[in-house]
């Protein structure tokens, strides 16, 4: 790993566990600020692993990459049945996570083919 791939995957675990902790411990005022917050983060996390690379299949524009947007939006709508805290941490999270996902396949593929 070189050193950008290992700055990249460390503002990933940072970005991710820094929105936990805020969220565990109610630092985010609840309602719209929480929800952007964590759904950024979401999409923060996603982004600094497509920076630095890791893992390429996922980001490749094939059916790896597309099914782990599937995965990661089915299961943000699965948070958001549940109610409570996994609406409120769950759903806006793995959104941002399939969205920036999804971007960035279509991103990929389209440059593949056209």
């Amino acid at each position: 790993m070189s050193g950008s791939e290992i700055t990249f995957v460390a503002a990933a675990f940072l970005i991710l566990g820094g929105i936990t902790a805020f969220a565990q411990f109610r630092w985010l005022r609840p309602g719209r600020v929480q929800t952007v917050s964590v759904f950024l983060a979401g999409a923060g996390t996603v982004a600094a692993l497509w920076a630095a690379g890791l893992p390429p299949q996922w980001f490749a524009g094939t059916k790896a990459g597309f099914g782990l947007v599937v995965s990661l939006g089915a299961g943000a709508f699965v948070a958001r049945a549940r109610g409570g805290d996994a609406r409120a941490f769950g759903f806006p999270l793995l959104s941002g996570m399939s969205l920036t996902l999804l971007v960035a396949n279509v991103l990929t593929f389209a440059r593949r083919v056209l």
